[in-house]
């Protein structure tokens, strides 16, 4: 499906009178791409945006072949997802380095995937379905101090994806970012999934996964660790578990 006439033959049908809901998007709902700038067609998304675990790891997948000269790493809920976690994502978040950025760009057009519009470095393909569903791109400044591993199995490009420590550290570094906002329901749902990880890694039992002080660096600072156990007291036991302590002197 990476010609624009392939793509359209499929979701012509399908999405013939849905609006796209996202407020961030074009008012009427529809996607073009530059290519498609003097014609007439125009192709648009579900209003059902969450994506079941399938599609997720289909979307994984699509990645893994698309993506697979450029560094990445699939992060956040779509992540969690790929490791067990229960939930329905709107998109499948990858973190790239910021080097790679108009590479990303120039390689996401040729393969035929969709720029949303208004939204920056958000991408839209086409899973076996026929539904639109969304791929964003992040460029992290410290994307290189990320832990990241290659899963997969033989005869498959293998995929670049945080471990479950590298997620950990992604939530701890939002959670303080929440804390200047003061959102408490936002503070508790990152507070459920880092249980989950913790958990998570003391089940897999996996060194790769395990939390050590090289792979963890915003999860290990005061600004983290002070708040987070303060409020969630029942996570310290977890951390250490899974292998991570209060340290004996000093903080990072």
């Amino acid at each position: 499906m990476s010609s624009r006439t392939s793509l359209r033959s499929i979701l012509r049908g399908w999405f013939a009178t849905d609006k796209y809901s996202d407020t961030d998007s074009e008012p009427d709902g529809r996607i073009e791409s530059d290519q498609d700038q003097g014609s007439n067609e125009a192709i648009f998304l579900s209003d059902d945006r969450s994506m079941n675990r399938e599609a997720v790891s289909e979307v994984v997948d699509m990645i893994a072949q698309r993506f697979s000269h450029i560094p990445y790493a699939v992060s956040g809920l779509a992540a969690m997802v790929y490791y067990g976690y229960e939930a329905r994502p709107y998109r499948v978040s990858i973190v790239c380095p910021e080097h790679t950025r108009e590479n990303q760009k120039c390689w996401a057009r040729a393969q035929g995937m969709i720029p949303i519009p208004r939204q920056r470095h958000v991408w839209g393909v086409a899973t076996s379905d026929g539904i639109v569903q969304q791929i964003r791109v992040r460029f992290p400044y410290d994307f290189n101090e990320m832990h990241a591993l290659k899963i997969g199995t033989a005869g498959s490009n293998p995929v670049s994806m945080l471990s479950l420590a590298g997620l950990a550290d992604e939530l701890a570094r939002t959670y303080v970012n929440e804390l200047k906002h003061s959102d408490h329901d936002r503070q508790e749902n990152l507070a459920h999934e880092m249980i989950w990880i913790l958990k998570r890694i003391i089940q897999c039992r996996l060194p790769e996964h395990a939390l050590r002080p090289e792979r963890i660096p915003h999860l290990i600072r005061e600004t983290f660790w002070l708040p987070f156990t303060l409020s969630y007291p029942e996570s310290v036991p977890l951390f250490a578990r899974a292998g991570w302590s209060i340290p004996n002197e000093g903080w990072y």
